[in-house]
């Protein structure tokens, strides 16, 4: 199974179509094995698991998943961004045979809502700093409706537990319309010094959150990594 992750504005909704004339595949002779018989153990659980997908394969008119591929919608920060995974099963089976993938196109297209805020890119001036150094990040944003205002806010995470440290106000951008103006950028810089001690030595995920100005709402955020030495 392959998965790739894709990073959305909250509110898109997403349309996937295999492009069947450009992929490939191979079919052979195959008979997908009991697991228990195979790796020689009496687990119950790993039994009733594998019978139930020797039974969907066998009961399938077609190759079994019968589509080869799932997307799961996953909230991946406090403030409610999300992220949309694309897993790709590039093996389907039949009673006695295998469809092994050896090249898939997506057709993927993305609906974002009216009033979508895109995230184009976050990126920082560096991938390690010290304690007493200052971040400049670098926010483009461009924006799907009519020009508003957005305000910032980022927070910070150890990587390596999840917990949230600390979270502070950064700055607010103007974004225009992206037919009319194109994109919008800013840097912003954030003092490491102003940043609870306890952030020195961890690897740190910098969530950045851009805010609705009137009503304080989430419209979308992106994440990056670095290092505090």
């Amino acid at each position: 199974m392959f998965v790739e992750t894709q990073a959305l504005p909250i509110g898109t909704k997403t349309k996937i179509e295999v492009d069947e004339s450009s992929s490939t595949n191979t079919i052979i002779d195959f008979k997908y094995p009991r697991m228990c018989e195979l790796i020689g153990c009496a687990d119950a659980e790993i039994e009733e698991c594998n019978d139930d997908f020797l039974n969907k394969i066998n009961s399938s008119p077609d190759f079994y998943p019968q589509e080869i591929y799932k997307t799961t919608p996953m909230i991946v920060s406090s403030g409610g961004a999300k992220e949309e995974n694309i897993a790709l099963y590039l093996i389907q089976f039949k009673s006695d045979k295998a469809k092994l993938w050896t090249k898939v196109v997506l057709d993927i297209q993305y609906q974002y809502p009216d009033n979508a805020i895109l995230f184009i890119n976050l990126s920082t001036d560096k991938q390690e700093y010290l304690r007493n150094d200052k971040i400049d990040v670098n926010i483009t944003l461009a924006n799907k409706g009519y020009t508003k205002a957005v305000d910032i806010s980022a927070i910070f995470r150890d990587l390596i537990t999840g917990e949230e440290i600390t979270d502070i106000t950064i700055g607010s951008m103007g974004v225009g319309n992206e037919d009319l103006i194109g994109l919008s950028s800013g840097i912003y810089t954030i003092d490491l010094q102003n940043i609870p001690e306890r952030l020195k030595g961890k690897m740190i995920q910098l969530e950045i959150l851009i805010y609705n100005c009137p009503s304080g709402n989430v419209i979308t955020s992106r994440t990056t990594i670095f290092e505090i030495q």
